[in-house]
């Protein structure tokens, strides 16, 4: 999901050729507490060179965009980029959210809350009879094949025509690949990273503790290496916070590949001895067998010293990639007889098969979007979701807030527990420039519950009990992996 935190920023999207995409945006918008779902924005692209706005965030508003749909009515293959631009910015290379990525002719491309899906055009009918329909894509149960038409009855004297034949059912998607992800945690970390030379980007130094792997090892601190043979694209999500050791300049964290930062995927953060907020970088990376993705800094001067605190990397493959099955063929009908006709009701092409319904995914979801305030140096619960799996199995956790604190010289820290004892995010230290400046924290965690009740529950508290803490807009997302 994309969270547009502040008034006036935009979601912005540029096309390779004009009147030919359209990008539509859905999601949910907080205005003084009260969430409404709706369609955020949608726009037909004006073509290369142009960024057209899709959706501005109105004036004490805050938005999630959940779901955007880029559909392509050309005849031929177009380019689409989209940026989240913040308020008063322009897109570039360091808020860009896909860049140039390819909409097949007449196809339609699905990204919901981090999983994209492709629907390719449809089949055309062929000569008599009616083309079948082609199989949507997507995890499921394999599609059944189409009925083949009657066979026409024979003309009447003279040499009857030959029936139509049924055309052939529609192949269903192929089937996904097995589940391809994993992730790594680093929590209450002292080890140092030390950026010797401004601009020179060095990995995140201290102890990471593995996660969840299908497909994935940990071989190393801060790594993940991808072990299936088969070539893939995941979703490359890292959330890190911390400490820094002045307060000029700027520090840049970006997502590696094999060693190497990519330029496209990167988060700054102007310098704040205090800074200890979450920031997130999300991006696509194609990953081959024994490929490894890391997180690394660099900063505008020369010897600043970071301490992450927190750090979290996830790699997820990109799920419904099977291709949509083929239309059948239309059966030909027969030609007609001497002095007679090819005969009556000729065959019609069979249905093709379809891929079968998405997997239900138990959606989960609880929100408290009003201000909570609290002195306690104690953890306070300000919204908790509270449910039993339909079935045993992976589930992921998603979670957002923004939270403050009425005092330069306080901390507010929030943190995230899984029925009641596990810790799975934070403590994260918040403590602002400004008095009651709010922050954006936000997560996921992927983890197998039994079938039994299960509670997720983000607490906050004040570090000081003369200082006031205070939260808003919180919200646990759970839904089967």
């Amino acid at each position: 999901m994309v969270i547009l935190n502040t008034p006036g920023d935009t979601i912005r999207a540029e096309a390779s050729a004009g009147s030919a995409i359209t990008v539509t945006c859905y999601g949910l918008e907080t205005y003084q507490g009260v969430e409404t779902y709706k369609k955020l924005g949608q726009t037909q692209l004006t073509g290369s060179g142009t960024q057209d706005t899709i959706y501005t965030v109105p004036a004490s508003t805050s938005s999630l965009c959940t779901l955007i749909v880029i559909a392509n009515a050309d005849s031929s293959n177009r380019t689409v980029s989209i940026w989240h631009v913040p308020n008063a910015g322009s897109p570039s290379n360091s808020n860009v959210l896909f860049k140039s990525i390819l909409i097949n002719t007449n196809s339609t491309v699905v990204w919901n809350k981090g999983e994209i899906t492709v629907l390719p055009a449809m089949g055309t009918s062929g000569y008599s009879g009616y083309s079948g329909i082609s199989g949507y894509s997507g995890i499921g149960t394999s599609g059944y094949s189409g009925f083949s038409g009657k066979s026409g009855y024979s003309g009447y004297s003279g040499k009857s025509g030959y029936s139509g034949w049924s055309g052939f059912s529609g192949y269903s998607g192929l089937v996904p690949l097995p589940a391809s992800y994993g992730s790594c945690n680093m929590t209450a970390n002292a080890t140092t990273t030390t950026v010797v030379t401004a601009g020179t980007y060095y990995k995140i130094a201290g102890t990471t503790v593995a996660g969840t792997l299908q497909n994935f090892t940990m071989p190393a601190d801060n790594r993940l290496t991808y072990t299936a043979v088969t070539t893939q694209d995941f979703i490359i999500t890292a959330n890190v916070g911390g400490l820094l050791s002045n307060t000029a300049g700027y520090l840049t964290v970006r997502i590696a590949k094999n060693g190497t930062p990519i330029s496209t995927f990167q988060t700054r953060v102007q310098d704040n001895a205090a800074w200890q907020e979450t920031n997130s970088i999300e991006g696509i990376v194609s990953l081959t067998q024994n490929d490894y993705v890391e997180v690394w800094i660099t900063h505008t001067v020369n010897g600043a010293i970071v301490t992450p605190i927190t750090l979290q990397l996830v790699a997820k493959i990109i799920s419904g990639i099977g291709t949509s099955g083929y239309s059948g063929l239309s059966g030909y009908s027969g030609a007609s007889g001497i002095s007679g006709y090819s005969g009556a009701n000729p065959g019609a092409s069979g249905y093709s098969g379809y891929s079968g319904e998405p997997a239900n995914n138990d959606p989960q979801y609880n929100s408290s979007g009003g201000i909570s305030t609290t002195t306690s140096v104690t953890m306070v619960s300000k919204v908790a979701l509270t449910f039993t799996p339909s079935s045993a199995g992976n589930y992921e956790i998603y979670w957002s807030a923004e939270y403050t604190i009425d005092a330069t010289n306080r901390q507010v820290s929030a943190q995230v527990l899984y029925d009641t004892t596990t810790t799975i995010m934070g403590p994260i230290y918040y403590q602002p420039t400004t008095a009651g400046n709010y922050m954006t924290l936000s997560g996921i965690y992927r983890v197998n519950l039994t079938l039994a009740s299960h509670t997720f529950d983000m607490q906050y508290d004040s570090s000081n009990a003369a200082a006031t803490a205070s939260i808003r807009n919180a919200r646990i997302i759970a839904r089967r992996a």
